[in-house]
């Protein structure tokens, strides 16, 4: 399974058929692995507890956390603002979603989807302190597809 997660944030904008090749090749590699040859694709992901598209815009999240709490270098932490907010009005802890001129290089570029996964998240899990308790959070399911 590292070869799926490795650095599978930056390839997470690939094309669609790239990504339906790689969740194909998941596919095949759980139904190996349980030797469950009848069930679909979803019910394989849900002994797993997640599919390539979930994983991605998890990895992503964590990356996230970890510059906004400075523990990630300068260059990945610029990549991301927190929304000042001088009144309290729909949630604290959002990031500015970049400016997408272009489809292929904005809307779909690594930052802009990562900051609107980041605003799609719940306040009180966008409001934890710690790396280990996102994490958890995070595993329990919180991405869908």
């Amino acid at each position: 399974m590292p070869h799926f997660a490795y650095f599978s944030s930056v390839w997470h904008s690939c094309l669609k058929e790239d990504s339906d090749r790689l969740e194909k090749l998941h596919e095949r590699a759980l139904r190996y692995v349980f030797n469950d040859f009848c069930k679909g694709y979803d019910s394989l992901c849900s002994k797993v507890g997640y599919s390539l598209s979930c994983r991605r815009i998890q990895d992503m999240l964590l990356i996230i956390f970890k510059a906004l709490n400075n523990s990630m270098p300068q260059y990945i932490q610029s990549l991301f603002n927190m929304r000042e907010n001088k009144k309290i009005l729909r949630g604290r802890n959002k990031l500015v979603l970049p400016v997408a001129k272009t489809t292929t290089y904005g809307l779909k570029s690594t930052c802009y989807i990562a900051a609107r996964a980041w605003i799609a998240l719940p306040e009180n899990l966008r409001s934890v302190a710690e790396f280990a308790c996102f994490r958890n959070e995070l595993s329990l399911g919180v991405i869908k597809d």
